[in-house]
């Protein structure tokens, strides 16, 4: 009775956390689709933006100097097919604080991202290529050094993913595969070139009907609350599902796993803002309302757009 106690708590107070993010989360502006602004020649937008007033979280007013002055926030150049070629982030003194540049290969697919600061620092940066064979090479750089990479088939599924500490040579690294013909998963994490801490995962399953799933877990130098070496097999539901004693609780450990999902895929670079431009006509300005302090209070914001 403790232990089911215990449960019903902790997913109360997820649950409850999860309702305090969404209530305190604020809308994002919303620009034209791709499609629109490439129809209409659109090459650039200016996101300008300016606080109205402040609100409760009942939106009734709240008396509170604010700075109401426009500001210009973000511009965004587009290419011939009204996708993003690049992003200009604004406002300080001398200009825009930093940049995004993203090229694309023939099928208009984004291949690269390169995020500089207003001096041409080069901050961070990825790169798809598709090698001759059809195989995916996906990279990412911060401060010039490669900090991860990832391998795909021809169809986009992920068969090698390395995460670096200190570049391609480095000897302490993070990695990933899959073995397609086995269904074997293995993670691994290597320090000074010692493997301190592997996972295993292994499906088994007839004609693509999950039967079993083999989890080993494997630690160099287990703490006191960790296991040196542990191995089990489980039975696997019509879902997916590893059956396991803490099914349906968020802390399962093995959550995470499911037979239909087993594969990881690339599924190719986007901008982080691509998800702004789904409006069907032009926008000329909106009113958002933006969280301002946890203690209730917003600012209701206007951005007008200017399109070149």
């Amino acid at each position: 009775m403790a232990f089911y106690s215990l449960n019903s708590m902790l997913n109360y107070k997820l649950a409850f956390v999860l309702f305090v993010l969404q209530r305190f989360a604020f809308t994002q502006f919303q620009l034209p689709s791709f499609e629109v602004l490439a129809e209409e020649g659109i090459r650039s937008i200016d996101v300008n933006k300016r606080a109205l007033r402040m609100v409760d979280m009942n939106e009734r007013p709240i008396k509170e100097e604010l700075d109401t002055s426009m500001r210009t926030l973000e511009r965004y150049y587009l290419n011939g097919q009204g996708r993003i070629d690049s992003i200009y982030f604004y406002p300080t003194l001398e200009g825009y604080y930093k940049k995004i540049v993203y090229s694309y290969d023939v099928k208009q697919r984004m291949c690269e991202s390169v995020t500089s600061d207003h001096e041409g620092e080069v901050l961070a940066r990825s790169k798809s290529t598709v090698n001759g064979d059809g195989s995916i090479l996906y990279q990412e750089w911060n401060g010039g050094v490669l900090s991860y990479e990832s391998h795909a088939r021809e169809d986009s599924a992920i068969f090698k993913m390395v995460r670096f500490q200190n570049g391609l040579n480095s000897t302490t690294y993070w990695q990933y595969s899959y073995d397609f013909e086995q269904e074997i998963e293995l993670e691994q994490s290597f320090v000074e070139g010692q493997l301190r801490h592997e996972e295993k995962a292994q499906w088994i399953a007839n004609n693509n009907v999950p039967l079993s799933f083999i989890y080993a877990e494997f630690n160099a130098n287990p703490d006191p609350f960790e296991r040196k070496n542990f191995a089990k097999a489980y039975d696997v539901n019509e879902k997916g599902e590893v059956v396991n004693k803490l099914n349906g609780f968020f802390y399962d450990p093995y959550v995470g796993y499911n037979y239909f999902e087993r594969i990881r895929y690339f599924k190719g670079m986007k901008s982080h803002a691509e998800h702004l431009f789904k409006v069907k006509n032009f926008v000329e300005s909106q009113e958002v309302i933006e969280l301002f302090s946890f203690d209730g209070k917003q600012i209701v914001y206007r951005y007008d757009f200017v399109y070149n």
